[in-house]
């Protein structure tokens, strides 16, 4: 190790600050900030809730082949490797690790609540970029200092003023590398203090890559070099240069104490990937230097300077609710250091390896991911049989799930919690309707004869001239087929005599009365869920599907990718095909026998999912059949539709109108709303005509 470097108590003054706006737990409303295009990170709208904002997370090689779909054989064994490293301790840090391509990691969340993470040790920084204050007897070290001056005086002052750290006894600001969002604040907090500040002679020389240049270096600012030990008063500080995300990029170790228990804390310097090979084996050279450190000085906790390198606004969260007793979610141990040094190796080795195939194979790689032919483990994975459909019949089924009496099905997933979290989708107080618009036809007041096959015809029964205060008519409404919007009750289909959790069909189905099991009432209550848009045609650029295109589980888990959103449990999913647009442009067709529409292969993912309902412009199902569909029971003429009525107990909303939904969804940037609709509690009905609403 190289000689220590003993730092004295230089001078300091006292500028105007500002006061801090809120002590609770968000410092700063995240609709107040911008982040620019390059810089936003995606965005998992099922996790929005959580404490971290809704970033992405790896746990499986499934999740990795979605969210990183690496085509070169090795960069896909490398993410394997990463997966398996990362193992529980570090899933929203391989997603940033290992997403190819690359893109922005910033994301709109409230600021976290300024915290003793250990004994004097605080993090006071945004949702972004964790700053660290490092609190000793003879002053303050500050790790980095947020992108302005701005962000000083409404950020790192109040949030220290809070915590009662006095600013003007910052004597060392550290500065991990050499981007505008961790040395802006610079200028302003050595103002205000006095303080040295200190970072690698690449960064000092450096122009900026974004942001205001790096600031001038004075006279008493420090040139940092590798293995160098920077002591102030009672603390130790060393120093690894790991050049790769930018020249001068340095990691820090140092001890701390949680509660008089040591450890030692090890934060790498830089989180983002490179843009050249050259500069992503230097970055991986860095890390592997890194690792050797953290080894010899027994490294058990991971800090970051941005909080996807450490989960850091999950792991704030945890700690503003730690009771005596309770670890402390950054101490990690050995084994997470350790995982984390591998899953970070291994990402970068992927990335090294897919950049040199794209290389070698002149972008053929790419391609790759998008066959156009399906592989035989795909074709194998889509083939339906009777068999196969008669078996997940019993293997997938929900019958008796929520007791013998059931009749609500997969709406019993909607649970208090899925309210709440629907409920607080509302931000724009924007409504739009789902239903088709429907023109009636009209009978007149004296028709006796037989009415015409329509979908809702209207006939008026008192009006002017022979009555001027009023009117009023009669709606003769078919709860079903392939014109109005409709919800299907549960009585509506059936499988071998017997409705949705085994209902005799021969019990509970009259003609003369209607249904007395599975009847639209069973949903009057209403429904109120976190309502999901699957947009096809939008993904491939498209106004439409073409009228027989079937959507396979992989083409929604790649709308998922691409809208940042993950459906769960309790979700209400609508799929657009582009149906009524095809119409405008193609006419009227037979859509009972010619539709876009979700394969028989998907039933399975339903179940998985724990959808609690799904619209569609049509009835849900494909027509006509891929071969891959080789089914032969009429009871499942329309295999996903007929199977999630009668099999899951799924409600469906068929002949839904979604293109105003994709409108605004495009418009808005987010694909998940409010979703409400409430029935007509007809006590015998097999479905009813209904206006589904969204809400943003």
């Amino acid at each position: 190790m190289k000689k220590p470097t003993t730092l004295l108590a230089g001078i300091s003054c006292i500028l105007g600050v500002a006061a801090i706006t809120n002590a609770g737990a968000l410092a700063q409303s995240a609709s107040e900030r911008v982040i620019p295009p390059s810089r936003q990170g995606q965005v998992d709208e099922s996790r929005a809730e959580n404490p971290n904002g809704g970033r992405p997370e790896i746990h499986t090689s499934e999740d990795m082949a979605r969210m990183a779909p690496y085509t070169a054989p090795g960069a896909r064994t490398y993410a394997d490797l990463a997966v398996s490293a990362s193992d529980r301790y570090w899933p929203v840090t391989l997603y940033y690790r290992c997403k190819y391509p690359r893109g922005g990691t910033s994301i709109n969340a409230p600021i976290p609540q300024p915290m003793e993470v250990f004994d004097r040790v605080y993090s006071i920084g945004d949702d972004a970029n964790n700053i660290w204050a490092i609190d000793t007897d003879e002053g303050i070290i500050l790790l980095d200092a947020l992108s302005s001056e701005e962000d000083a005086r409404a950020i790192i002052v109040p949030h220290m003023e809070q915590l009662g750290l006095d600013p003007a006894r910052i004597r060392l600001i550290l500065v991990t590398h050499e981007h505008g969002d961790h040395y802006g604040g610079v200028p302003y907090l050595r103002a205000l203090s006095g303080a040295r500040v200190a970072a690698t002679a690449a960064a000092w020389d450096s122009e900026p890559a974004f942001g205001p240049p790096m600031p001038a270096r004075g006279e008493d600012d420090m040139i940092l070099s590798d293995g160098q030990e920077i002591t102030l008063g009672d603390r130790t500080i060393t120093v690894v240069e790991t050049p790769g995300h930018t020249p001068g990029t340095v990691s820090l170790i140092f001890p701390v104490s949680d509660n008089g228990t040591p450890h030692v804390a090890a934060l790498f310097g830089g989180q983002g990937k490179p843009r050249d090979i050259a500069s992503y084996m230097e970055f991986r050279r860095g890390l592997n230097h890194f690792a050797d450190f953290t080894d010899r000085m027994q490294a058990d906790v991971i800090l970051s300077n941005h909080t996807v390198g450490d989960d850091g606004l999950t792991k704030i969260a945890k700690l503003a609710e730690r009771q005596p007793g309770d670890p402390n979610p950054y101490v990690v141990g050995r084994e997470g250091v350790i995982r984390y040094d591998a899953l970070f190796g291994a990402c970068l080795s992927a990335d090294i390896d897919q950049m040199t195939w794209d290389e070698a194979h002149g972008g053929q790689a790419a391609e790759a991911a998008e066959p156009a032919v399906a592989s035989a483990s795909t074709e194998a994975s889509r083939l339906v049989t009777q068999e196969r459909m008669d078996e997940w019949k019993h293997s997938l089924s929900n019958w008796g799930r929520w007791g013998a009496e059931d009749e609500k099905g997969t709406l019993n997933l909607i649970t208090p919690d899925v309210r709440r979290r629907a409920g607080s989708l509302v931000r724009e107080g924007m409504t739009v309707s789902l239903e088709r618009e429907i023109s009636p036809v009209h009978v007149a007041p004296d028709f006796t004869g037989q009415l015409p096959r329509a979908a809702v015809i209207q006939r008026m029964l008192s009006g002017p001239p022979t009555r001027t205060t009023g009117s009023t008519d009669q709606l003769y409404i078919i709860a079903h087929g392939y014109t109005e919007t409709h919800l299907d009750a549960f009585g509506h289909h059936f499988h071998d005599g017997e409705m949705y959790n085994g209902f005799s069909v021969e019990d509970h189905v009259s003609m003369e009365e209607g249904l007395s099991r599975g009847s639209i009432a069973a949903f009057g209550d209403g429904i109120f869920t976190r309502g999901v848009l699957v947009d096809i045609p939008a993904m491939r650029g498209l106004d439409y599907l073409e009228p027989g295109t079937p959507i396979y589980v992989e083409d929604i888990e790649a709308w998922e990718e691409f809208a940042g959103v993950r459906i769960g449990a309790g979700d209400a999913v609508f799929f657009r095909t582009g149906r009524w647009q095809a119409e405008d442009v193609r006419g009227p067709w037979d859509i009972a026998n010619l539709a876009a529409g979700l394969d028989a292969s998907v039933i399975p993912w339903l179940r998985e999912r724990d959808i609690a309902l799904i619209g569609t412009e049509s009835a849900m199902s494909v027509k006509p059949f891929p071969e891959s569909t080789q089914i032969t029971n009429p009871d499942d003429y329309l295999p996903a539709h007929n199977f999630a009525l009668v099999t899951l107990g799924m409600p469906l909303i068929d002949n839904a109108d979604l293109d105003a939904l994709s409108q605004t969804a495009q418009s808005l940037g987010r694909y998940t709303f409010l979703f409400t609709v409430a029935p007509i509690r007809v006590t015998t009905g097999t479905g009813v005509t209904v206006n589904p609403i969204a809400t943003f």
